[in-house]
C-alpha cells in the first residue's frame, strides 16, 4: 500500500480515536521515563514581553494564544488537525506563522533566566494544546522541532518537574516519536524535513534511553541523518535542494545532533561532507553576515538564540564549526554568532580564538575563480567585486520543492553591497501570487522566453521537471570567465540558452546571451534585480542605478526596450523580500528583445567609484 494512503488511512482513524475524548499528556506516559543530558547553556538576555514572530509581536508574559493565525482575525480551529484546510489562500492565512510559535525555541533560554516562566509556558501549551488538535500537528517536522524545544528546556531546568508536568513531558516523549515515526517525510518532503524528523527521533531516543522505543528511534534517527546528510549535502558542499538557507538549516540539525552523540561513531565521510558544506558557506558569507541568497528561504532555525529576524545564521554555524572541527578562516566577529557560540559553551574553549585570524585582504584587480560543478554554482572575485552564478539544475527530485527556475542568473556584491539580488522567497502559502512570482525564472537575473518560466510550477512545492543545466567552460586567466547552457526551452520552444560571463576589468563585467535554435524571432525578457539604492535613471540604452559609495551603469545593446520598476502590481515585478511573509517595492530593470540567430548579444555592466550621472 502507498506511503500516501497509509498516511491518509492513519490520520483518518486518528480522527475517530482523539476527537471525542481528549486525554491529558500524561496519559500517554505509561512506563516512559525521562533521562536528561548534560546540555549547554547561558545566560541570554531576552524581551519576552516582545517576541517576534516573523513580523509579529508576542507578550509571552501574557497567555498565549497557540491559535493563533496571521490572516485576520480569524484563529487556527482548535480541532483535529485532519480537518484543517491550511492550502494556499485559506482564510486563517500561512500556516508557517503558527508553527513558528508552536516551536516553542524560546523556552531553553526563558529557562536559563526565568525559570517559573519557562513552567508555566509549558503548563499551558499541555493544557490549550491536546495531541493531534490545532494546527501544530500538521507537520512531523513541527513536532520534531518542538521536542526539541521542550527537552532543552527540560534539561536546563534547576528545580525538579512536578509528577504532573513530568508525567505530561514524558507523554509528549512517546506520542511525539510515535507521530513521528509513522509520518517520516519518505516522498515529495524528502529534504530538510526528513533530516528534522530524524533528528527529532535521536534526540527523543537520548530522552528515552532506558526504553525498548527510545533505543530504537535513536538508532533510526542517527542512521537516517548518516544517510541523509550524504544524499542531501553533495560532494562539494553544495546543498541538493538548491537553497543556500536550507543547506543552512540541515547543518544546524547536524550540530544539534553532535550535541548528544559520541562523534566517534559517525562515519568519517558524514564528517568530511559536513566539513565541505562549511567551506562552501564560508565562501559565501561576508565578514558581517550578509551572504549570497538563493532558492526558498524561510528563515527558520533549529534553536534560535535572538528573535531578530535581521540575524544571518551562516556567522553562528561557521563559529559552531570552528569548534567542532578546529578549522581557523571560518569565524566571525558578530554579536547574533557571538551568542550563539556563547549559548553552545564554546566560549570557553580559548584556544579557539587563536584559530579566528583577520579577515582575508586582497588586491584591487586580483581574481579568483572557484567552480562547484555538483551544484551548480560558481564563485568569482575581482577587486572589490564578489559574482555568483547559477548553473544548476532545479533541486531535490522528484518535486523540486524549494528550488527556483533561476538557471544561468547572477547575483553581484561590491564592496560587500549587495548590486545584483535574487529577491528572496514572499511567502510560501496565502497569496498564491506572491508564491510562484518570487521562484520564476523573470524574479532572477536571467532571462525568459516568450513569457515561460524555465520549469512549469505545478504546486506551491511542486515543479513538473528540472531543466539541465551544464557548465561548459571556466577560466580565471587572462580573466574570470565561466559559460554555462540549459535546455529548458528546447522541447517547447527549440531553442538553447548558452550565457557567458567575463570580467575583463576591475570595475566592468560582460554578460554575453545567445540562443543555439532556429531564427526564431521570439520574444525575450531578461531581469536585473538591484539592492537597495538610491536612484534608478534610464537614458536610451543605460541604465545608472546609484548606490551609497558607487554608481553601477548598465548598458544594453541598440534595440532593447528597457524598463524599470518598482513595486509594479501589474505587472507584478519590482519587489523583495527580505523577511518571510514580508514583501517590499524594490528596483527591478526589464529589457526585451527578439531572439535573432546565435550571434548573440552583449549587457555590460560597469562599476563607477565617484559621480552620479551618465557620461558620454
Amino acid at each position: 500500500m502507498p506511503g500516501r494512503t497509509i498516511r491518509y488511512l492513519s490520520t483518518y482513524a486518528s480522527q475517530i480515536a482523539f476527537t471525542a475524548r481528549k486525554r491529558p499528556y500524561s496519559y500517554f506516559a505509561g512506563d516512559a521515563r525521562l533521562s536528561c543530558q548534560p546540555l549547554p547553556s547561558a545566560p541570554i538576555t531576552g524581551d519576552w514581553k516582545a517576541y517576534h514572530v516573523y513580523s509579529h509581536v508576542i507578550d509571552l508574559t501574557a497567555p498565549v494564544d497557540w491559535y493563533f493565525a496571521d490572516g485576520g482575525s480569524t484563529r487556527w480551529p482548535q480541532c483535529h488537525h485532519g480537518r484543517i484546510d491550511y492550502a494556499p489562500g485559506s482564510a486563517y492565512g500561512d500556516i508557517r506563522t503558527n508553527w513558528e510559535l508552536n516551536r516553542l525555541q524560546f523556552l531553553p533560554m526563558i529557562t536559563v533566566t526565568d525559570e517559573g516562566l519557562a513552567r508555566s509556558l509549558l503548563e499551558d501549551w499541555f493544557a490549550k494544546t491536546p495531541y493531534l488538535q490545532g494546527p501544530s500537528y500538521l507537520s512531523s517536522m513541527e513536532v520534531a522541532l518542538r521536542w526539541i524545544s521542550v527537552y532543552w528546556a527540560v534539561c536546563l531546568l534547576k528545580e525538579p518537574l512536578d509528577d504532573t508536568l513530568r508525567r505530561s513531558v514524558e507523554g509528549l516523549a512517546v506520542l511525539s516519536g510515535k507521530f513521528i515515526e509513522r509520518r517520516l517525510s519518505t516522498h515529495s518532503s524528502a529534504g530538510n524535513h526528513i533530516v528534522i524528523e530524524a533528528l527529532g527521533l535521536f534526540w527523543l531516543g537520548r530522552a528515552l534511553a532506558k526504553s525498548k522505543k527510545g533505543v530504537g528511534w535513536l538508532s533510526k534517527g542517527r542512521h537516517i541523518l548518516w544517510e541523509q546528510i550524504l544524499r542531501q549535502i553533495l560532494s562539494d558542499g553544495t546543498g541538493r535542494e538548491q537553497s543556500v538557507w536550507y543547506l543552512g538549516f540541515v547543518l544546524d540539525a547536524f550540530f544539534h545532533y553532535l550535541l548528544l552523540e559520541d562523534r566517534e561513531i559517525i562515519p568519517k565521510e558524514v564528517l568530511e561532507r559536513v566539513e565541505k558544506a562549511l567551506d562552501f558557506i564560508n565562501e559565501l558569507t561576508f565578514q558581517d553576515g550578509t551572504f549570497f541568497d538563493f532558492g526558498d528561504r524561510d528563515d527558520g532555525f533549529v534553536f534560535r538564540t535572538s528573535c531578530d529576524y535581521g540575524e544571518s545564521p551562516f556567522p553562528g554555524l561557521l563559529n559552531l564549526g570552528t569548534c567542532i572541527f578546529e578549522r581557523g578562516g571560518w569565524f566571525r566577529h558578530l554579536p547574533d554568532a557571538a551568542k550563539r557560540f556563547k549559548f553552545w559553551g564554546c566560549d570557553k574553549r580559548r584556544d579557539l580564538q587563536s584559530l579566528a585570524g583577520p579577515a582575508p585582504t586582497e588586491k584591487t584587480g586580483e581574481s579568483k575563480l572557484m567552480t562547484y560543478r555538483d551544484g551548480g554554482v560558481t564563485l568569482a572575485r575581482r577587486g572589490d567585486g564578489r559574482l555568483l552564478f547559477r548553473h544548476s539544475r532545479l533541486g531535490l527530485e522528484p518535486t523540486f520543492g524549494h528550488g527556483h527556475a533561476d538557471a544561468l542568473s547572477i547575483l553581484l556584491f561590491w564592496k560587500d553591497v549587495p548590486v545584483l539580488i535574487d529577491p528572496g522567497t514572499g511567502r510560501y502559502n496565502g497569496d498564491k501570487r506572491i508564491r510562484n512570482y518570487f521562484r520564476s525564472t523573470i524574479a532572477h537575473n536571467t532571462v525568459e522566453i516568450e513569457g515561460i518560466d524555465q520549469a512549469k510550477i505545478l504546486g506551491p512545492f511542486m515543479w513538473d521537471r528540472s531543466y539541465e543545466c551544464v557548465l561548459s567552460a571556466a577560466a580565471e586567466s587572462p580573466f574570470p570567465a565561466v559559460e554555462a547552457y540549459h535546455d529548458a526551452y528546447e522541447k517547447k520552444l527549440g531553442l538553447v540558452h548558452v550565457r557567458r560571463v567575463e570580467w575583463p576589468a576591475p570595475n566592468r563585467i560582460e554578460i554575453w546571451d545567445r540562443f543555439m535554435g532556429p531564427d526564431s524571432g521570439l520574444r525575450c525578457r531578461g531581469a536585473f534585480h538591484m539592492g537597495d539604492c538610491k536612484s534608478v535613471d534610464r537614458s536610451g540604452n543605460e541604465v545608472l542605478v546609484v548606490f551609497h559609495r558607487f554608481s553601477v551603469l548598465l548598458t544594453f545593446p541598440d534595440g532593447f526596450e528597457v524598463v524599470s520598476y518598482r513595486g509594479s502590481l501589474d505587472p507584478f515585478v519590482g519587489w523583495r523580500s527580505t523577511l518571510y511573509g514580508k514583501v517590499d517595492p524594490a528596483d527591478s530593470i526589464l529589457y526585451s528583445f527578439k531572439c535573432t540567430g546565435e550571434k548573440g548579444h552583449r549587457t555590460q555592466i560597469e562599476i563607477r567609484e565617484s559621480g552620479d550621472h551618465f557620461t558620454s
